[in-house]
């Protein structure tokens, strides 16, 4: 008899700390997390309001990716909508649906679970950092819950929901990271293949200042070279530029040639491969070519295109033929991936 009252008495006791437990737990449920994600706020936004690309990175689809979904034909708009239903437990049935939008600013969800009314609300919430990057918030507002309830919630559905949150915040922000960006080329580039060709070359190198004279030097060095040996020039000539700044240019002088060779320790024959190359056509003097550099190097960063192998100009006008070099035309070449 004195056991059963015992455990009546601890029982009673635990009773009344999960009352005062309860009692001093939130009334409803708030959770707020955020990430940096280094893409345009447009970017993100859009992948966000577009609930059909929830697969790529909500934490809930990696744990049921065998879910059953409906969607709304609008994403981008009040009343859009998805769905779902599952047998996982920690997903179950519900719905969430876009009640308020601001552009590239603002969303704000009905979150619906299971066959229950509710007045929960999820929030995100997009601004654009000094540096182009976008700040995300994304915050669990809950109705007032049944006291009952408090405790329950404070102790397992916000760890749970919290974990969710930053799971799929980093899981959208690996996703956007490593997806090439939605950038328009400039009206002056165009993304081609080139086709392979054999060319002789030779690696030298100057300061900014002796650009001019040396790759003068080294074509007519490799014109020689290629009329002693019985090779025909079939293409204007070129230079890859390995390096450059105003006291070190590290170039490679090279002229499309048919015919065969054997070695030579300075000049070489070899092919320059087939490739894909952004290109764009610069008219005016061969020395003042940078202004078209930088706006492929530009377009290339906003793009997040990476280079493959050094740039290289071909210069199609020949200055002992033509004086006017308001008529010189260089083509220019980036290899990417």
């Amino acid at each position: 008899m004195k056991i059963l009252k015992r455990i009546l008495s601890v029982l009673f006791i635990f009773i009344i700390l999960l009352v005062i437990a309860s009692f001093f737990s939130p009334k409803s449920l708030q959770i707020e997390e955020q990430i940096m994600i280094n893409r345009s706020t447009e970017d993100v936004y859009s992948e966000v309001i577009n609930f059909k690309t929830w697969t790529e990175w909500s934490y809930w689809f990696q744990i049921d990716p065998e879910m059953n979904n409906e969607y709304s034909e609008e994403m981008d708009v009040v009343g859009a909508y998805n769905k779902w239903e599952s047998k996982h437990q920690y997903v179950g049935n519900g719905k969430q649906t876009v009640v308020e939008i601001t552009p590239n600013s603002y969303i704000k969800m009905k979150m619906e679970f299971g066959e229950m009314e509710s007045n929960d609300f999820a929030v995100w919430k997009f601004s654009t950092n000094p540096d182009g990057s976008t700040q995300v918030i994304w915050t669990f507002k809950g109705q007032e819950m049944p006291f009952h309830y408090r405790l329950i919630s404070a102790l397992f559905m916000k760890s749970m929901i919290t974990e969710a949150y930053q799971t799929s915040l980093k899981n959208l922000k690996d996703f956007i990271e490593k997806r090439p960006t939605s950038v328009t080329i400039p009206e002056e580039l165009s993304i081609e293949t080139t086709e392979a060709e054999m060319i002789l070359a030779i690696v030298d190198s100057t300061n900014a200042a002796g650009m001019s004279n040396k790759l003068a030097e080294l074509y007519k060095d490799i014109m020689v070279f290629a009329a002693i040996n019985g090779m025909n020039q079939s293409g204007a000539p070129l230079a890859y530029y390995h390096q450059f700044n105003e006291d070190l240019v590290i170039m490679e002088a090279a002229i499309p040639v048919e015919g065969n060779l054997t070695t030579d320790e300075r000049i070489v024959l070899k092919e320059k491969p087939s490739e894909k190359v952004i290109t764009g056509t610069f008219y005016g003097d061969y020395m003042k070519t940078e202004v078209l550099h930088r706006t492929i190097e530009a377009y290339m960063k906003k793009a997040n295109i990476s280079a493959k192998g050094s740039p290289y100009e071909i210069y199609i006008t020949d200055p002992s033929i033509e004086a006017d070099t308001t008529k010189w035309k260089t083509s220019i070449f980036y290899p990417i991936n």
